[in-house]
């Protein structure tokens, strides 16, 4: 019994579907990763902005509520007729934030 030798075979392979398979897990594994290193650099960045924003809204003489998380100092030193508000700020994920502001009322 001959066996025919077939010439013109169509398709892929068993080891190059194999290696197809594990070079796309890979490139699956690696984009994951960079998934997760962009959001935590977006929410990084974002609590940086936050804490920037409420720092300037903390030093005026009447400042809002912070949002629940947040750790705030707030000092005012006289100097003068005039006297500094100085806020510190920690957010919820511990980035930290310090701010100062001179108020010089006006003479009536």
């Amino acid at each position: 019994m001959r066996i025919a030798v077939v010439r013109n075979q169509q398709g892929f392979s068993l080891v190059e579907t194999l290696a197809g398979v594990v070079m796309s897990a890979l490139m699956l594994a690696a984009l994951v990763a960079l998934q997760h290193a962009l959001s935590q650099g977006i929410q990084a960045q974002r609590e940086f902005l936050m804490v920037g924003r409420f720092a300037s809204q903390q030093v005026n003489v009447v400042a809002p509520d912070l949002p629940e998380g947040w750790l705030l100092s707030r000092s005012r030193r006289e100097e003068g007729a005039c006297f500094t508000l100085q806020v510190q700020l920690v957010s919820p994920g511990g980035r930290q934030g310090e701010l100062s502001r001179l108020h010089c009322p006006l003479a009536r």
